[in-house]
C-alpha cells in the first residue's frame, strides 16, 4: 500500500485554507483506490489563525487530518515542519493555501510517477480569479504558467503542485533552505539541487490545481514585483548552490539584456497599448531581479500576504 502525506503551509488565509481543505474531501482516486492518505496543516502564525478550521476539517475530512504550528516566521521553516511530519509516508504531495485540486488531482500525480518512473512530479497551476479581472490581463495572459508536455524533464518545479517520493530527501529534518524563509525560493532550491544530481523531475499536464487570484495581485505593480521577483529569486539560489562564481558574467548578460529589451520596447509600447506597455516593463523588472540576486539582494516576497 502507497502513503501520501498531502501537505499544506499556511499563513493568515483561513478561507483559503477551508477551500482547499473541502477540495481535498472530494478527491477521486480511481487507480488508487488502496492509497492511504494523511493531511497534514502547518500553520506558520505564532497565534494559531488556522486551528479552528483544521480542528473541524477533521470530523469532515475522510481521511485523517493533522494540524500543527511552527511558530518561526517563513516560508521554509513550515515547509521543513511538514516534512518532519510526514516522516513515514512513501510520497509528500505539496499543494497551496490558496489553491484548490481537480477531483483527480492525486490520483493522476501518481499515475504519472508510475508511468514516468521519476521521483518527483509537478503539474499545472492555472489561475482562477477572485473577481472578473481587466481585459488586458486576460488578453496579456499574464497569469497563466509555462506549460509543459507529458513527461517532459524539468529542472526545478514548485511546491504549489507537485508529488515527492520521501526517498531522495537527503536531510529530511530541514531540505528547505531557512535563508530563503521570507524571500521565498526555497523550492526552487530543493529542486535545482536534486535535479543537479540526477533526480527526474517529471510534468504532467492532467494533475491540475487552481490558484485564486485576489484583486490586490490584478494591478501593474504587483506583476512588475512578481517578475522582479523571479529574476531575483533564480539568481540567489545560483550563488547558494554554486560558489564558483563562473555563472555570474552570463546572467549578468542575460539581466542586462532583459532591462535593455524591455527598454527598447517601452516606446514603441505606447501605440501598440497596455499589453505591450505592462510586458516591457515586467521585462525590465525580471533582469533588475536578477541583478540584485546577483549582488545577494533578495526579495522579501513573504512579508506580504494576498488573499485571505
Amino acid at each position: 500500500m502507497k502513503t501520501v502525506a498531502i501537505c499544506i503551509a499556511t499563513y493568515k488565509r483561513p478561507q483559503g485554507l477551508k477551500r482547499l481543505l473541502r477540495s481535498l474531501s472530494e478527491l477521486r482516486l480511481k487507480e488508487h483506490s488502496d492509497v492511504a492518505i494523511q493531511i497534514i496543516v502547518v500553520d506558520n502564525d505564532e497565534f494559531h489563525t488556522a486551528r479552528e478550521i483544521a480542528h473541524q476539517w477533521r470530523a469532515l475530512s475522510p481521511w485523517p487530518v493533522t494540524y500543527d504550528v511552527e511558530p518561526k516566521r517563513g516560508i521554509s521553516h513550515a515547509r521543513n515542519r511538514l516534512v518532519r511530519l510526514a516522516t513515514g509516508n512513501q510520497f509528500i504531495a505539496f499543494i497551496d493555501d490558496d489553491e484548490i485540486a481537480h477531483p483527480c488531482w492525486l490520483d493522476e500525480l501518481l499515475s504519472a510517477q508510475e508511468r514516468f518512473r521519476s521521483k518527483i512530479v509537478a503539474g499545472p497551476v492555472v489561475p482562477r480569479f477572485e473577481i472578473d479581472p481587466p481585459t488586458w490581463i486576460l488578453n496579456g495572459r499574464f497569469f497563466e504558467r509555462r506549460q509543459h508536455r507529458d513527461g517532459e524533464l524539468m529542472d526545478f518545479a514548485g511546491t504549489g503542485n507537485v508529488l515527492i517520493k520521501t526517498s531522495v530527501m537527503e536531510n529530511r529534518a530541514n531540505p528547505f533552505d531557512a535563508r530563503l524563509a521570507l524571500s521565498g525560493g526555497s523550492d526552487t532550491l530543493f529542486f535545482l539541487r536534486l535535479s543537479s544530481k540526477g533526480v527526474r523531475i517529471a510534468y504532467t499536464s492532467k494533475a491540475k490545481v487552481e490558484e485564486f487570484v485576489p484583486p490586490s495581485r490584478m494591478t501593474v505593480g504587483w506583476l512588475c514585483k512578481r517578475a522582479y521577483r523571479g529574476g531575483n529569486t533564480y539568481n540567489i539560489c545560483k550563488h547558494i548552490i554554486d560558489d564558483s562564481k563562473r555563472w555570474i558574467p552570463k546572467r549578468v548578460l542575460k539581466g542586462a539584456v532583459r532591462i535593455a529589451m524591455g527598454t527598447l520596447l517601452l516606446f514603441p509600447a505606447i501605440f501598440f497599448g497596455r499589453i505591450a506597455f505592462v510586458k516591457a516593463l515586467t521585462t525590465i523588472s525580471d533582469g533588475a531581479g536578477g541583478l540584485a540576486g546577483i549582488a545577494g539582494k533578495k526579495y522579501l516576497e513573504y512579508e506580504r500576504i494576498h488573499g485571505n
